[in-house]
């Protein structure tokens, strides 16, 4: 008897839980919709690829590519024409840069080329870059295809 009013009582009190665990929340800082993502603002970001921890750099003839999804913070997957901004690195640089982006969340995916296993390696990340950032470096992990 004592187990069914306990279990009665457990009935409701998950319930409730499920119901306000379902609610969406994004956890990405409130100023994230006052920002206009694109390249409109005074942000440089130096983005470079990392594959277990060993920085990828662009070679001759297998640039580093990057790809940013401006206003959102999911994989739009890895056709190049699902983002608005595609840049190539340069050899032997082991970074991009770029200039002008403004606050707001973004979508980062990197490719290049990991002579050590020689392999294609592949990632990305959300990114939420605040409004009082100037100069970022980011890394981004990257795994074989």
């Amino acid at each position: 008897m004592k187990f069914q009013k306990s279990f009665l009582i457990l009935i409701p009190a998950a319930f409730a839980v499920m119901v306000f665990a379902c609610n969406k929340d994004t956890g990405l800082p409130s100023f994230a919709d006052s920002c206009t993502e694109g390249l409109n603002g005074n942000i440089t970001i130096k983005f470079k690829e990392a594959h277990h921890n060993k920085t990828i750099p662009s070679l001759p003839n297998y640039p580093d590519s990057l790809f940013i999804k401006f206003n959102t913070s999911e994989f739009p997957g890895d056709d190049a024409s699902q983002y608005d901004l595609v840049l190539a690195g340069t050899a032997p640089d082991s970074v991009i840069i770029v200039n002008n982006l403004s606050c707001g969340r973004y979508y980062v995916f990197m490719t290049g080329w990991d002579s050590g296993i020689v392999q294609r390696v592949k990632g990305g990340i959300p990114l939420t870059i605040p409004e009082e950032a100037s100069n970022l470096d980011i890394t981004v992990p990257v795994t074989e295809d």
